[in-house]
């Protein structure tokens, strides 16, 4: 199982060339990609109700994918609320060890974008049976922001050895993704 798709099992993530917008109709996600990357959509899978991939066109396995996935729980709440929930050390706490079977997360951090909060995570794959040895080549990189309409989750996919000077970018994919209100 390559690397890529492993990380798409996981979390899904979009694309677009030159700043250009890739609007989702059905969910209202919509992404601007950063120059020197493409963005098209890929099919839905449950529990993601649209997906993106953002990548360079010399990407194999890495890159980006930008999901949302409706979430009817979060509906009543505001932006306000599921900002301050999103920065409780409980939350965090929580994202962290659900992520931690999969990933040695090694770096945390508040993520903003404009009025929305998130949760910023850096990890790498855990050694485990079965597992290619390239996915120990690879850092991952992951951007998680809540609306009362549901989760946009971006994850990125990066080389170890360029991981600091994709990052940048990386990030401005995930600056990119404009979520469903």
């Amino acid at each position: 199982m390559r690397t890529a798709t492993m990380v798409a099992a996981l979390c899904a993530l979009a694309g677009v060339a030159m700043a250009k917008a890739v609007p989702e109709p059905g969910a209202g996600l919509s992404v601007v990609a950063p120059p020197g990357y493409e963005a098209s959509p890929l099919p839905p899978r449950p529990p993601y109700a649209t997906i993106f991939s953002v990548r360079r066109p010399s990407d194999e396995d890495t890159g980006c994918r930008v999901s949302f996935a409706e979430d009817p729980v979060t509906a009543s709440l505001s932006q306000a609320q599921l900002n301050e929930t999103i920065q409780s050390p409980l939350w965090r706490e929580t994202a962290i060890r659900a992520m931690s079977p999969i990933y040695d997360i090694q770096h945390h951090e508040s993520y903003r974008q404009g009025e929305l909060v998130g949760l910023l995570l850096e990890g790498m794959i855990r050694p485990r049976d079965g597992l290619p040895a390239r996915a120990q080549e690879i850092r991952t990189l992951f951007v998680i922001v809540q609306t009362p309409r549901g989760r946009t989750t971006t994850v990125c996919v990066g080389e170890v050895a360029d991981f600091a000077a994709r990052r940048p970018e990386f990030l401005a994919v995930a600056q990119g993704a404009v979520p469903p209100r």
